[in-house]
């Protein structure tokens, strides 16, 4: 696989290959229009330039939400097993959670199942466990950029370019 896929945690990801599903069945169900306006393409730099951002934007927002669910459990707040059974419920196909014993653990096993264009799972930790302002902030800004990318990039075109580089 190419390194932009490597980067983007795109190999290997479930949650991105059902996004891209998602998104591909979806679009395949819209009607054109009988008043078709000229849609400005972005460039593959561009498109890549806003992968980028986003990527540093999940990866800061996972390391915050990491860290604060360390200091719930070390604060004795939470237990860790409470979290990771919490997780288990939320997260079908998501097992064995309570038999680990870090966050650093728990964040490998979920990993798979998050990434930086679908991180509804962080989303259900956060609105669970973190009642912090600004970390719920973030995650509401990094979804909403998330969706303005969706609508603004022809999927048709983002998935093309993702899996020339697979």
């Amino acid at each position: 696989a190419n390194a932009i896929t490597k980067k983007f945690g795109l190999v290997n990801s479930s949650a991105f290959t059902q996004h891209v599903s998602d998104i591909t069945d979806a679009s395949d169900q819209v009607q054109p229009s009988s008043s078709i306006q000229k849609v400005s393409i972005p460039s593959e730099e561009v498109i890549i330039e806003e992968l980028k951002i986003l990527h540093r934007s999940f990866t800061s927002l996972a390391k915050d939400i990491r860290c604060k669910l360390e200091e719930l459990v070390k604060s004795g707040k939470y237990s860790f097993h409470d979290i990771a059974a919490y997780i288990e419920e939320a997260q079908v196909g998501i097992g064995g959670l309570t038999k680990l014993n870090t966050t650093d653990e728990l964040f490998e096993v979920i990993r798979p199942h998050i990434d930086y264009l679908d991180c509804e799972l962080l989303e259900t930790i956060v609105e669970e466990f973190l009642h912090d302002d600004d970390i719920t902030q973030e995650v509401k800004a990094h979804i909403d950029k998330v969706k303005v990318f969706k609508c603004t990039t022809p999927i048709k075109i983002l998935q093309n370019k993702l899996q020339q580089y697979a």
